[in-house]
């Protein structure tokens, strides 16, 4: 995962890679849902669930 090319899209927001067995997914300090939303529109198939 190219976490600057994911960066690029909330430079406001600092974000961080975590993963397990599971996968490896994205995790920030505050991003609000729009944020989200645009991130999933942006990142397609790498992205999988907003919690």
């Amino acid at each position: 995962m190219d976490l600057d090319y994911v960066s690029s899209y909330s430079k406001d927001v600092k974000c961080y890679v975590r993963g397990n067995s599971k996968g490896v997914w994205i995790e920030t300090q505050v991003l609000p849902i729009v944020k989200c939303y645009e991130l999933k529109n942006v990142l397609d198939s790498w992205f999988y669930s907003i919690e």
